[in-house]
This record gives C-alpha cells, structure tokens and sequence, in this order.
C-alpha cells in the first residue's frame, strides 16, 4: 500500500527528478511515479520533462537560485524591536512615521507594529 506524502518541499521533488533521471527513468515514468506519491501537489508533467532536461546537462544543485528582483524583507526581529522602541518612545507615532524613521514601506512599518503589539 502507497501512503502519499503529507510534507515536503520543491526541492524534495526536484531531488526524486533528479535521482530518477540518473536512473534513466523516462520523464513520463517519473512523473506517474511522483504523482501516486505526492498526488495533487505533485508538480506537473512539464516541470518533469524541463528538470530533466536539466540533469541531462548535469545541473549542480536542486534548491531555488536566487533571481533578480525578489524582495528584501523588511519585518526583521531588529525593526520590530525598533517599531517597539519608537511605539514605547511616543504613543502617538503614526505608522507612516514609523516607515519613514525606519525606511520601510507603510505595510512594513504597519506589521512591524503589529506584530511589536503581539510582543
């Protein structure tokens, strides 16, 4: 009996591409094989045929690249402790106040107050 997998991660279905492409498992087959696996969230039969392509000209790693233009984060433990210390400092401080003290955006400076209300 197959129990489908509840918790995994892209690369994890990369890794099983990757694995199984070097076992010279057809695209096809590896799909139908990830597919009884992980069932719904199994990525599809395109993303299998590309990364496998892929581990043909032998790609050195299965985790995300990091691409242009992906945002920084903003809400960091430093800038809640911040928010926190301004929101101590003056209770009346608005939270575009807060953005422009701490050069984020107004919807980072509004969860970084939130969450320094949460504590």
């Amino acid at each position: 009996m197959v129990v489908p997998l509840l918790t995994f991660t892209d690369s994890d279905q990369r890794s099983v591409m990757r694995f199984l492409s070097r076992e010279v498992v057809k695209p096809a087959g590896i799909y139908g094989r990830m597919k009884t696996q992980y069932g719904d969230l199994c990525v599809p039969l395109q993303q299998v045929y590309k990364w496998t392509r892929k581990g043909q000209g032998g790609f050195a790693s299965v985790e995300d690249a990091l691409r242009p233009g992906q945002g920084h984060r903003a809400v960091t433990n430093e800038n809640i402790a911040a928010a926190e210390a301004l929101v101590r400092k003056n209770k009346r401080i608005t939270v575009v106040e807060i953005a422009i003290i701490s050069n984020v955006s107004v919807g980072s400076a509004h969860n970084m107050s939130m969450m320094a209300q949460r504590g």
